[in-house]
């Protein structure tokens, strides 16, 4: 949001044509959105995946230690998480030797690359304007 940019766009508008004029001012904005939107998807989706095993299939963390049917399990707020597509580190014999993730990072068998992401963050951020002055 840049008022002072919008002012001076209106002002160099011809009088009763400022609408149009602010319209394509604010086309930069949708048409950056959506590739913008799609690179991050790709970055993270590459370098920072989900960790389904340690989730319940509303996305909630399996992160809290509870005694389901004799034996120590890990749930989050809707659904025991155990069996079938869940981490079998999410199960133990008690409860003492039970370790619940609140996060990806703590998911047994999850790998993320942040500082490689962040990388490619910073490279693209640094060959955009590069890219402007060489053309």
């Amino acid at each position: 949001w840049s008022p002072r940019q919008s002012a001076w766009v209106a002002s160099l508008a011809p009088e009763g044509r400022e609408g149009i004029f602010l319209a394509l001012l604010s086309l930069k904005g949708l048409i950056t959105t959506i590739p913008s939107n799609a690179f991050n998807g790709l970055l993270n989706a590459a370098f920072n995946p989900n960790c389904e095993v340690c989730r319940d299939k509303l996305g909630h963390f399996c992160d809290t230690p509870s005694a389901v049917d004799n034996h120590a399990t890990c749930v989050s707020p809707k659904i025991v998480c155990a069996g079938r597509g869940f981490s079998p580190a999410l199960t133990a014999a008690n409860l003492s030797s039970l370790h619940c993730p609140a996060s990806c990072r703590e998911c047994t068998g999850w790998k993320g690359e942040p500082r490689l992401m962040w990388l490619v963050v910073l490279l693209t951020s640094v060959s955009s304007p590069l890219m402007v002055a060489c053309t």
